[in-house]
């Protein structure tokens, strides 16, 4: 019930490569709230009423609890954040298949760079 959130979300195409059952429901639900930060969860589920991700979502609204507010957000953020270095780990690994068949182009290659660079974390 906090559709402010989505708007908080960066790298939302990451999170779309990831395969993990359900990421295209929360992708959308991200990338509606990030256009409609107006509107609530009841909205999105007025809108997706009758289709397999309005049944997922009333499945997850059923299941909250109540959280203090500073706690859904950084669960939130975690959740978010580990399912975008989910996304980078699949690239590397991507990467680093085609890097066994055949030379990476100059970009795949700075690509790569930059993502390793990313899971390392900030270097002191």
């Amino acid at each position: 019930e906090q559709p402010e959130m989505a708007g908080k979300v960066e790298h939302v195409g990451q999170l779309a490569a990831v395969p993990q059952p359900g990421m295209d429901i929360l992708v959308e639900a991200i990338e509606f709230f990030a256009e409609n930060p107006h509107c609530r969860a009841s909205q999105l589920l007025e809108e997706w009423r009758d289709t397999p991700k309005g049944a997922a979502l009333n499945r997850i609204l059923g299941l909250e609890e109540m959280l203090e507010e500073g706690a859904i957000e950084r669960e939130f953020a975690t959740t978010i954040e580990l399912l975008r270095q989910k996304a980078l780990r699949a690239r590397v690994a991507n990467l680093l298949s085609e890097a066994r068949r055949r030379l990476l182009g100059p970009a795949e290659e700075a690509e790569l760079d930059q993502i390793t660079r990313q899971l390392a974390g900030p270097t002191f």
